[in-house]
């Protein structure tokens, strides 16, 4: 007897991700851009470093947007009863790397705020996010080391 995932379940975790997507979108487009053009308009900070800040902040949040992308495509799959297809396993892939990706990233970001920061606040912001990362990356190497290792070849 298969028991199958409610179609509002499944339909509740792709609006609660395109939520999140459109959160981290406009955290991208309008939210640093118009904090770094009010520091502008105050004098805090130089333009170059204004531009510096809005690329990497825009780079860190586009692993964010790929990883939730490729998150809806896993639940897609699964909701399809086809996790373990070619397609299912290539998206667990991508969702890895690119959470993998976004840490190491967010660890640079973090060793280049902690080297240039006057204020330990943001400082430690950026390193509860890259840490709230690595804990996710970790979760999520060990889901795809279970759905892309045949159980003969899994080490217990």
């Amino acid at each position: 007897m298969s028991k199958r995932i409610p179609r509002w379940i499944y339909l509740l975790a792709l609006l609660s991700l395109a939520g999140f997507f459109a959160l981290i979108s406009m955290l991208q487009l309008l939210s640093f851009p118009g904090q770094f053009a009010a520091d502008a308009r105050t004098g805090h900070g130089t333009q170059l470093a204004r531009w510096v800040l809005t690329f990497i902040v825009g780079i860190w949040l586009i692993f964010a947007q790929v990883s939730l992308i490729s998150l809806a495509k896993i639940i897609s799959f699964i909701y399809r009863g086809e996790l373990l297809s070619l397609g299912g396993k290539k998206w667990i892939s991508l969702h890895t790397r690119a959470l993998v990706s976004g840490t190491i990233y967010g660890a640079g970001v973090t060793l280049f705020a902690a080297i240039q920061a006057d204020n330990p606040g943001p400082v430690i912001l950026v390193a509860s996010i890259t840490t709230f990362t690595a804990t996710i990356s970790v979760i999520g190497y060990f889901f795809r080391y279970q759905v892309l290792t045949p159980a003969e070849d899994r080490i217990n």
